[in-house]
């Protein structure tokens, strides 16, 4: 073993002998250190048996001396990286492999899911700012800022601290033109893949809406088995490139590069289908989630409305007020009884059905004129209170919709954040199992 201490940071760890005179990165620091000839283990102020072997560093060849960590043959796993369950020979691992790195993901994600969830909402408010205000930020700005993201998740599944603080790496260290590039490489890849696949949908579409009316269920069993199949090369296609991103940013891979890297990576996983069953699983780990935070969004956005709306003092006023009007309005005259008389009838019965005070009579008016004012302002009062309610009413709704449309998106963001942890912590790990010619 050679035992190797960074100069910028003083880790002390230890990598195998094959390593010698090879260049790597320091799993703490990441500062590029080259590994000294075999020789007894350096002076150092830390006690005897107490040296750190965190994970080995990765070799790189002179064209590519900056390349970071993975994993050196022989190298001991990181302490701040949780190790593989089974380090398999050549950097190969199997389906059962596969869904402990569910488990492990989302456990990761939940242990960071706040700042994961900020991290992904601040992300996707700037990026949708950018674009709104005009296209050429958008252009600029989104891809460092998606590539911030995947940083904040790589530090989350290496255990790192400070994960936030890696929000806005991707505009540092060099990643600002790799970022842009593989960030607009995967989205042309995907758009010219997408084309014939919207194609074959539409094909599908069509088919089985005339199956549903000529053969009724036929259709809609036709549509749900079609559609999965049709889409499945696509989803295929984005986990065999799933690492090209966090490829770039690690500094493993230039943007063209990545994407075979990550294809030969990703085919050590099950054969090449690891991650694909992956996505699936956590496809439906997302439709279920969904559906029950729908359900709560619903539920709240029902409660708080109706909340709301049960202050609007004049909204069973209105409903009485339209029932005393048709009631009043279908009154006849009594026998003998003049308009006047008949008139003042009406305007009591209306004012004792909304059990509301007569107004006070004013000095020298006569009864005509008193029971005509009262009326008139029995029906003001009652449109002001319309309006009253409606405003309210109004402003009910709109604050529902908006505190719904909130909770959904954090809900949304929480979600996304945690079912990407999976992919994230398979990276990690298969970095570290691959081989040195592979990384």
């Amino acid at each position: 073993m050679i035992h190797v201490i960074c100069p910028r940071c003083q880790k002390r760890f230890a990598t195998s002998d094959t390593n010698t005179r090879k260049t790597g990165r320091c799993p703490k620091c990441g500062s590029p250190i080259r590994i000294p000839s075999a020789g007894p283990a350096p002076a150092s102020t830390a006690s005897p048996g107490a040296t750190v072997q965190p994970a080995a560093l990765s070799p790189a060849p002179a064209a590519q001396a900056a390349a970071p960590a993975a994993a050196m043959p022989g190298a001991q796993p990181a302490a701040a990286e949780a190790a593989p369950t089974a380090a398999p020979a050549g950097g190969k691992v199997g389906m059962g492999q596969v869904f402990l790195w569910i488990g492990q993901g989302m456990t990761c994600g939940l242990r960071n899911v706040v700042p994961l969830t900020l991290g992904v909402l601040v992300v996707t408010i700037l990026a949708t700012l950018a674009w709104a205000l005009f296209v050429v930020p958008g252009v600029f700005l989104e891809p460092p800022l998606v590539a911030g993201c995947v940083l904040i998740m790589l530090a989350a599944a290496r255990g790192e601290s400070g994960v936030l603080g890696k929000l806005f790496a991707g505009f540092s260290g060099g990643r600002y033109w790799p970022s842009m590039g593989i960030v607009w490489l995967l989205g042309l890849i995907f758009t010219l893949i997408s084309i014939p696949i919207s194609i074959l949908v539409f094909v599908v579409g069509v088919s089985s809406v005339m199956l549903l009316l000529s053969k009724g269920v036929v259709g809609l069993l036709v549509l749900a088995i079609a559609i999965p199949i049709v889409y499945s090369p696509m989803v295929f296609l984005t986990s065999r490139l799933a690492w090209a991103m966090p490829l770039v940013l690690d500094g493993r891979a230039k943007v063209v590069k990545s994407l075979a890297l990550s294809w030969r990576l990703t085919g050590k996983v099950a054969r090449g289908f690891g991650l694909f069953v992956q996505m699936l699983v956590l496809s439906l780990v997302s439709l279920v989630a969904c559906a029950l935070m729908v359900g709560v969004v619903l539920a709240v956005f029902g409660l708080s409305l109706g909340g709301l709306v049960a202050v609007s003092g004049g909204a069973p006023g209105l409903v009485t007020y339209s029932e005393a009007l048709r009631e009043v309005e279908s009154m006849s005259a009594l026998p003998g009884e003049t308009p006047q008389a008949f008139h003042e009838r009406r305007v009591r019965q209306l004012y004792r059905r909304l059990d509301r005070p007569l107004p006070p009579r004013q000095p020298a008016e006569n009864d005509g004129a008193y029971w005509f004012r009262a009326e008139r302002q029995l029906k003001e009062a009652m449109a002001s209170e319309s309006f009253g309610a409606a405003g309210q009413m109004a402003a009910a709704g709109i604050a529902g919709f908006a505190f719904a449309g909130l909770l959904i998106t954090v809900l949304g963001a929480a979600l996304g954040a945690v079912l990407a942890m999976p992919g994230m912590v398979a990276y990690r790990d298969m970095c570290r199992l691959a081989q040195p010619a592979a990384v």
